[in-house]
């Protein structure tokens, strides 16, 4: 089934945002525990494109909104996915090495 022509429903665009959120979150804990990875700094330079005003603007364009009010709300949401999609992402690491038993010795570079 081909997607194109497709409308993407607005809690696509939030699971869109969730990812991302999480995989910063994941990224914050790689570089904050020192973890040997092979991406070096892969991802740094495409996160510090990333615009979330952009982001809050295209979904009220995109859902229609127009009052202030409504486009506060739009940014507050845009803004809870985000962070608790970083938390999740953060700490998701830590639980997953503590669940297998890594010793972080054995992680860190």
């Amino acid at each position: 089934m081909s997607n194109i022509g497709k409308k993407i429903e607005l809690g696509e665009k939030l699971g869109f945002l969730f990812e991302v959120g999480f995989n910063i979150g994941l990224l914050t804990y790689i570089k904050q525990n020192n973890i040997k990875q092979n991406y070096d700094d892969l991802y740094s330079q495409d996160l510090k494109q990333l615009k979330f005003s952009r982001i809050i603007d295209k979904l009220a364009i995109d859902e229609r909104v127009v009052s202030d009010s409504n486009r506060k709300i739009i940014k507050d949401w845009v803004l809870f996915f985000l962070q608790k999609a970083f938390l999740s992402g953060l700490n998701f690491l830590q639980e997953y090495f503590e669940a297998v038993g890594i010793e972080k010795s054995i992680i860190k570079s």
